[in-house]
């Protein structure tokens, strides 16, 4: 679940980055992208671990 709503976190921000034009506005979107990312990547080392315990 997750996952989930990172990947729809990081899909509704870069289409907000698209139309944005405040040059703040983008940076604080780049960033929410960067961190939606890290938490997509943790989520999958996390599953990566689980799956090598087997």
């Amino acid at each position: 679940m997750q996952e989930f709503i990172a990947k729809k976190n990081i899909e509704r921000f870069r289409s907000m980055l698209e139309a944005e034009v405040d040059e703040g506005r983008r940076r604080m979107l780049e960033k929410l992208i960067e961190e939606e990312e890290r938490v997509l990547d943790a989520i999958k080392s996390a599953t990566q671990s689980d799956g090598d315990q087997d």
